[in-house]
């Protein structure tokens, strides 16, 4: 397990006892990329998922942003998601500290069995990701966010922008001066377009922001759709990207 993971892990073990979990439960690494998810089992409450946060990302008034949507999806029967599962006061996001005294938001998932799209249907998978992408957005535009509904903003600015939160995109690798030059003239020709294009609710609002086959889980004739942390306010065609 590489170092990052392991200080993914420390979090996910702290935040145990909150849940109620044995803290002598199977905890095995499932994913590290900007967060850590891990497989929980549990003798007695048996599997679910933890999702320990990265750090200076979402506030934890976001994370209950998500998880608000995600209610509301299920409650509404719109799609098949993972339901959040609250610690022991019913919180929903709980702050787990590691050793060092370091905090990090984690939250806790009800276990899905399901894998990723396999190549020899991808076809049909595609069909079902547009048909599920509709319904979150034909959701997203009569749904009554709670008071307080906190969420990103997938804009010009914040995506590619002077504010994006993924940092400034003239500091990937391989951004010379001549991919500089082009990828400004492009930068800017796509601001002027959204400009035009304007943020009317037909067009702009709440949507997953991550709809990739990856983040779909399969089982048999079952599709559930994961990984929500990313979800904020866009233009729905950034859904289709």
């Amino acid at each position: 397990m590489s170092a990052g993971a392991q200080v993914f892990e420390e979090f996910a073990r702290a935040a145990l006892p909150s849940y109620g979990i044995d803290p002598e439960a199977v905890v095995t690494l499932l994913n590290v990329s900007e967060n850590g998810t891990f497989r929980i089992d549990d003798p007695i409450q048996g599997r679910s998922v933890l999702r320990v946060h990265r750090t200076d990302y979402h506030s934890r008034q976001a994370v209950r942003g998500e998880l608000d949507w995600i209610s509301a999806l299920r409650d509404d029967d719109v799609v098949k998601t993972p339901a959040y599962l609250p610690d022991l006061t019913g919180e929903s996001v709980v702050t787990a500290r590691n050793s060092a005294g370091d905090e990090r938001f984690v939250v806790r998932f009800d276990w899905v069995e399901g894998s990723e799209p396999t190549e020899d249907r991808l076809q049909q998978d595609f069909l079902q990701l547009g048909a599920i992408t509709a319904r979150l957005h034909e959701h997203a535009k009569r749904w009554q966010r709670p008071p307080g509904f906190s969420r990103f903003i997938w804009d010009y600015d914040t995506s590619i922008g002077e504010h994006g939160h993924w940092g400034p995109w003239q500091d990937g690798l391989a951004v010379d001066a001549e991919a500089l030059e082009v990828l400004t003239r492009c930068s800017r020709r796509v601001e002027e377009r959204l400009h035009r294009f304007g943020k009317g609710p037909d067009r702009f609002g709440l949507v997953h922001a991550d709809m990739r086959l990856a983040n779909l889980l399969v089982n048999g004739d079952d599709v559930t759709v994961i990984d929500f942390d990313d979800c904020g306010l866009s233009w729905f065609m950034y859904d289709l990207g």
